[in-house]
């Protein structure tokens, strides 16, 4: 089996060091494995940090752009599309593209093989659950209502009922309905505890099988629609369509807990100072 690695990087040096050992690892689970990374305006080490692990892993791979104008879903989703279509032209034998946020790691992952061993065949992507609370509310659509982009309401949560009492929850989803509420009395939303099938999500990590990929070369990230930014892989999520969420994989956030200073130096082999 082989795959394809991939995430876009701004200004994330330290976040770099440890989500980078964390892709080496699951990619060497596989028989073949490669990396790329799009990078764009970074101002910190960023970009340094990427060659640094270069040196000891030539199976990354960097595109670096300078002078990216646009919004953040924007860049994101014009970054995005780049990573889509070298995958496409690179690496069309290959059978999976792992696409990661990479300042996040995935505590539950180093299974990934064996995840994707068990793929069926109806599936074009599986996304991911949160070891916390889910996040990823803007790419998530549960169903065809109007998604009203990144800052919300998203009705097809069916948590934005508010104090109407006679709104009916029946085709709700237990865990979205009332995530909100849930998050607000400390209890945790993590996502569907089974396979579920959705129009879109993300939540740190989508794995796409590149055959659909290929066939659907004309769906594409899109980061905004008249003058209103909309989460990049909304669109591109109800073009490729087949979209689930599968609870074995699992994102956490670096952002929390992390004392940075014993990230500062590499050892010989590329990999993390303890």
């Amino acid at each position: 089996m082989k795959c394809i690695i991939g995430g876009c990087a701004r200004n994330i040096e330290k976040q770099l060091r440890i989500s980078l050992p964390d892709i080496i690892k699951i990619g060497k689970q596989f028989d073949e494995y490669s990396i790329i990374i799009y990078e764009n305006d970074s101002t910190d080490r960023t970009v340094d940090t990427i060659k640094t692990f270069q040196k000891y892993y030539p199976q990354i791979n960097l595109i670096s752009q300078k002078l990216v104008i646009g919004t953040r879903t924007e860049i994101l989703s014009h970054g995005r599309n780049i990573l889509i279509q070298y995958v496409i032209n690179n690496y069309s034998e290959y059978d999976f593209y792992i696409q990661m946020d990479l300042d996040y790691i995935r505590p539950t992952t180093f299974n990934m093989k064996n995840i994707l061993e068990g793929w069926r065949l109806e599936w074009n992507a599986i996304t991911a659950i949160s070891q916390g609370p889910y996040y990823d509310w803007p790419a998530l659509l549960l169903n065809n209502e109007k998604h009203l982009g990144v800052n919300g309401p998203w009705p097809q949560l069916c948590c934005i009922h508010g104090n109407n009492k006679d709104a009916d929850h029946s085709l709700c989803e237990p865990w979205a309905c009332n995530a909100r509420k849930e998050l607000r009395d400390g209890r945790n939303t993590r996502g569907p505890t089974t396979v579920k099938q959705v129009i879109s999500a993300f939540n740190g990590i989508g794995v796409y099988k590149i055959s659909r990929l290929i066939e659907a070369k004309m769906c594409f990230h899109l980061g905004s629609k008249n003058g209103k930014q909309l989460c990049e892989h909304v669109m591109f999520n109800k073009c490729l369509g087949n979209i689930y969420i599968h609870p074995e994989l699992v994102t956490q956030t670096l952002s929390n807990g992390i004392n940075w200073s014993q990230y500062l130096n590499f050892n010989e082999d590329g990999s993390l100072v303890n």
